[in-house]
């Protein structure tokens, strides 16, 4: 639908050209992560943006990684593909240019709606894998002259905006991106009002709210809606050809409309904890990862894998079943990471996450952050709900919350479930 695979490179050409009719040069830019293997350089992962605003990121060398970001000015598609296809596309002189070998690459093609992307405009995203052969390095940065950063996975992250990155485990390992933003209109939903944004074309909005199905909207048209009262929505931008332009979808991970943002707001999180647990929300002391023998961890894959069956909810790590907010004092911590305490929480958090996207089949419902509560660190992971039933893979298992408990879902019950999945996801 609003997502495509296998398409080739004129596919790819044909579809940008939606969007930019006139394939003129534009501005933007390209963001690099090289590693370091075998005594020279690899490409690890990159993006590229065609945008009207786009910021470049100073470049950075350490030991082992290179972070290197240049301008895109005055540069088309179709010439940037044709140097990634041929002699490649040169960065510096010091680094291998973006190429591949295959001339027949593969992309993939997802809609970014508005309400997620940074600019309030629907992004176009195409990617391909350039590189099969690159691996990745966990460990610190250290350089004279640069930043300091305690995880490469991390800096990573941040380096190319990315939402997480999984290290080696993760599957975009030679990848390279292409944004392009979409300006021929997007869905507003603001002050008791739906209508169509600025369109540059032919637009019209389908799709219902709160499961109520609603008329076709077209760009002249206004469409009263109780905004701050949405609990399910399916609305869809769509041309005359049925492509999807925009979108705000409560189904859709990992772009669910409203976004799925772990409240900054510490005082609300306060209040949920003080309302003790719920169908929506759990709470759990530290539990070890590295090296469980009693596999107790796999409680917060039940858990993760219960609310998402439902409505989703939040599950506390570092509070205890009174509603005491404990965070990590227990020294057990220090000694499985085997380092100082704020590191040992930073590679806590990204170990729960590592498990939860091996574990999990729909491993896009949720969202961890360490927050600080009462002068106590503690992880916060904020869970949505799935399209489909969600399982353990493992185990081949899908939970559900009943009351303040995890259970298992008896065969009885998946009927049932797949029943109000369907229903609420048309």
């Amino acid at each position: 639908m609003h997502n495509k695979s296998n398409l080739k490179t004129q596919d790819l050409l044909d579809s940008i050209s939606l969007i930019n009719k006139s394939n003129l040069p534009t501005n933007g830019c390209i963001k690099v992560v090289y590693v370091k293997q075998n005594g020279g350089w690899q490409f690890l992962l990159g993006s590229c943006v065609f945008m009207q605003k786009y910021s470049l990121m100073p470049d950075a060398l350490y030991e082992n990684y290179a972070f290197i970001s240049r301008s895109l000015n005055k540069t088309s598609f179709s010439e940037f593909l044709e140097k990634i296809t041929g002699d490649g596309y040169l960065l510096s002189e010091d680094f291998p240019p973006l190429k591949t070998d295959d001339p027949n690459l593969n992309w993939r093609e997802n809609t970014i709606p508005s309400h997620c992307s940074s600019l309030g405009l629907p992004v176009k995203k195409y990617t391909t894998k350039i590189s099969a052969k690159t691996h990745f390095i966990e460990c610190k940065l250290i350089a004279y002259g640069e930043v300091f950063y305690l995880s490469s996975a991390n800096r990573i992250k941040e380096f190319l905006g990315l939402n997480f990155f999984h290290g080696d485990s993760d599957g975009r390992k030679g990848e390279l991106s292409i944004e392009i933003e979409d300006r021929r209109g997007k869905i507003l939903l603001k002050n008791g009002h739906l209508t169509i944004s600025e369109p540059k074309e032919d637009l019209f909005i389908v799709g219902q709210i709160n499961n109520e199905k609603m008329e076709m909207l077209t760009n002249r048209e206004h469409f009263p809606v109780d905004d701050k009262n949405i609990n399910e929505i399916e609305l869809w931008l769509i041309t005359r050809n049925t492509e999807i332009v925009d979108y705000c979808s409560s189904s859709e991970s990992p772009y669910q409309y409203p976004e799925r943002k772990i409240d900054d707001d510490l005082e609300s999180l306060k209040d949920l904890i003080h309302k003790g647990e719920s169908e929506a929300c759990e709470f759990k002391p530290y539990i070890t990862v590295q090296g469980d023998r009693n596999n107790k961890s796999c409680e917060i894959n039940k858990t993760v894998c219960a609310f998402s069956n439902q409505e989703g909810g939040i599950l506390f790590i570092g509070v205890n079943d009174e509603a005491e907010v404990v965070g990590f004092k227990d020294s057990q911590l220090t000694k499985d990471y085997s380092c100082g305490h704020e590191e040992a929480i930073q590679k806590y958090e990204e170990d729960i996450r590592f498990q939860l996207k091996e574990n999990l089949t729909d491993n896009q419902c949720f969202e961890t952050k360490v927050v600080t509560l009462y002068s106590e660190k503690i992880l916060v992971i904020n869970v949505s709900k799935t399209k489909n039933l969600n399982y353990l893979q493992n185990k081949n298992q899908a939970y559900i919350r009943k009351g303040a408990s995890s259970m298992k879902i008896t065969p009885d019950e998946i009927k049932i479930l797949v029943v109000r999945h369907s229903d609420s996801y048309p």
